[in-house]
């Protein structure tokens, strides 16, 4: 199941996944609606850095097309995107299954993303 998620959605303090993410499972997040003249900036971010929720992001891998600069942390997973070429990340989920509920998408300049599995 595919999600999409608009420029709109993702600004600012984003909005939750629309779907679970499964663990051990490779991911592939296409930056939509790329307008850039410089570099933008994709999250995932468990919610308020809730210490009671489990480490998503514990073991996860973050690459891809036209990006670079992967962070993770345990609680937010992030990575920098280029303004030239097709944007796509490759996220590989770490032992824990991701609840939407629990984790926030968002973005830097005024991109919008689609989620497949």
């Amino acid at each position: 199941m595919a999600s999409t998620y608009t420029p709109n959605e993702l600004k600012d303090s984003g909005v939750l996944v629309k779907q679970n993410l499964s663990s051990n499972t490779t991911y592939t997040i296409e930056i939509t609606d790329k307008a850039i003249t410089g570099s933008a900036y994709f999250f995932l971010e468990t919610k308020n850095y809730d210490t009671s929720l489990p480490v998503y992001f514990d073991g996860a891998t973050i690459s891809g097309s036209f990006v670079g600069g992967g962070v993770e942390d345990g609680y937010k997973i992030g990575i920098n995107i280029f303004p030239e070429g097709a944007s796509e990340i490759k996220l590989t989920t770490g032992t824990e299954a991701i609840q939407g509920a629990n984790v926030y998408i968002k973005a830097t300049g005024n991109v919008g993303a689609v989620i497949t599995p």
